[in-house]
């Protein structure tokens, strides 16, 4: 007889299992939320209406109104339209946190593209890997990135545009007239040469007067395509719909139930990479009409930025916040709170603890993911745990080999998650890691626990490490 494939198995239903870590949730941080049916684009939107005089970036001293980085994104979308940049097309944001890169995002979002966030220092091999594996047909990058862009552009048989901009661009005067002398020294800048065949982005955005509207999107279409890195990076591309992306804004702005709409500066301190960047970044920032300080990554220009600034909100790796402590910086008394997407150090809390009133956090997102267990801001923090599941989401701890049977409390086991922030799936060729991703669960593959009352600890601090790394 014929063998019979065995029937395959279903993950648990994540309405039947318990979730003891509502009981653990602080007053204003709800359990559940309703997800709105819109673009992502909604939130600049809405923020430019109702805060349009309100600084959206800050880089250096430079500011941008929401009503001015609107008009830019629009008029950007507009030019992308005029570039044949289609609904589902691919647009490489090869920008590392400069002012054009939420203009860019937004525009992208604005005419039903996707948007690949590539590492402005990545290699030429891993440029071209980036924006071939998902067929960029347009790629921004800064000026001194095209020499790299264009070393790989004739083995991109999909890519048709590259449009450039210097980091003098979005600096204040006198800055901006200086830097060509010293990032030049630095390797910063880059002179445009006509050979190079790119658009410059400023004079691509003054050229379209005309204000691009809302293609329409559905809320499960594809919004951004995130690159994991480390083996198997051919196979780790994962696609957020829109409805992730406003998720998991929405999840960080009901973890902190007493922000302030239009009052806020946040920081994001150093490089947060894949979904966390996208999302803690720019998107939580325009659901709340914050002020987003765009900071340099890690040194002696981050505690300056974070100095001047003087934050309410601070968010990024044990590295970054590391970088803060070696350089003594000042100006975190206005902090209320510090999420850190990594495990916490003693002497990292006790300098946080020492220099700043904040409610220091420590947060996770599986494989460089989106956020999805956080101790509450206002509430007992657990040492060592990840967290609670964050609104919306559910968690189990599962046995590695039969992911679909549920393991007490205080099991060792693997951790799995399910929620509006979890992506439906890998780009194109899901190769070996598509079980990861099934039933709408996400198997993290991070060796964890769960108490009683729902606290979740992953036990390889080095697998929570690299969550946020």
């Amino acid at each position: 007889m014929p063998h019979e494939p065995a029937p395959q198995r279903t993950m648990p239903d994540p309405a039947a299992l318990p979730r003891p870590w509502i009981g653990s949730y602080p007053p204003g941080v709800p359990p559940r939320y309703p997800i709105p049916d819109v673009a992502v684009t909604r939130l600049l939107d809405d923020a430019a209406r109702d805060f349009p005089n309100v600084t959206a970036t800050w880089f250096w001293g430079a500011t941008l109104s929401y009503a001015e980085l609107l008009r830019r994104a629009d008029r950007l979308a507009a030019a992308f339209l005029a570039l044949d940049v289609t609904p589902g097309s691919r647009v490489g944001v090869v920008l590392p946190d400069v002012p054009a890169r939420p203009i860019v995002l937004f525009a992208t979002w604005r005419v039903g593209a996707v948007a690949v966030p590539v590492d402005a220092d990545a290699s030429e091999a891993d440029l071209h890997h980036d924006l071939d594996c998902t067929g960029c047909v347009a790629a921004v990058c800064l000026s001194a990135v095209v020499p790299r862009v264009n070393a790989v552009r004739g083995r991109l048989p999909a890519l048709r545009h590259v449009v450039a901009t210097g980091l003098e661009d979005w600096l204040p005067f006198p800055r901006d007239r200086l830097f060509p002398m010293t990032g030049r020294r630095s390797g910063q800048y880059y002179r445009l040469r006509p050979d190079d065949d790119v658009e410059g982005l400023t004079a691509l955005v003054e050229r379209h007067r005309r204000v691009a509207g809302q293609v329409v999107v559905a809320p499960d279409d594809p919004a951004a395509i995130v690159h994991a890195e480390g083996p198997g990076r051919a196979h780790r591309a994962v696609m957020l719909s829109h409805r992730n992306l406003l998720a998991s804004a929405l999840q960080v702005r009901l973890w902190i139930p007493d922000i302030q709409s239009g009052r806020e500066r946040i920081v994001v301190a150093g490089t947060v990479p894949g979904a966390g960047g996208v999302t803690v970044g720019a998107l939580t920032a325009t659901l709340t009409a914050a002020t987003l300080v765009l900071a340099p990554a890690d040194g002696e220009p981050l505690r300056a930025t974070v100095e001047r600034t003087r934050p309410t909100i601070l968010v990024g790796c044990p590295a970054a916040f590391g970088h803060l402590a070696q350089t003594g910086a000042r100006g975190l008394d206005a902090a209320r709170v510090c999420l850190v997407l990594g495990a916490l150090t003693s002497d990292l809390v006790g300098w946080l603890r020492e220099h700043s009133g904040a409610r220091l956090r420590a947060a996770y997102g599986p494989g460089r993911g989106p956020m999805t267990h956080a101790n509450p801001v206002y509430g007992p923090p657990v040492g060592g745990s990840i967290g609670l599941p964050m609104t919306e989401t559910v968690a189990a701890v599962v046995d590695a080999d039969d992911p679909t049977r549920v393991l007490p409390p205080g099991s060792l086991g693997e951790l799995i998650v399910h929620g509006p922030q979890i992506p439906g799936g890998y780009w194109r060729q899901p190769g070996p890691l598509a079980h990861r991703l099934h039933d709408g669960w996400l198997r993290t593959g991070d060796p964890a626990t769960m108490d009683s009352d729902g606290w979740f600890v992953v036990t390889d601090q080095r697998r929570w490490d690299r969550s946020g790394q």
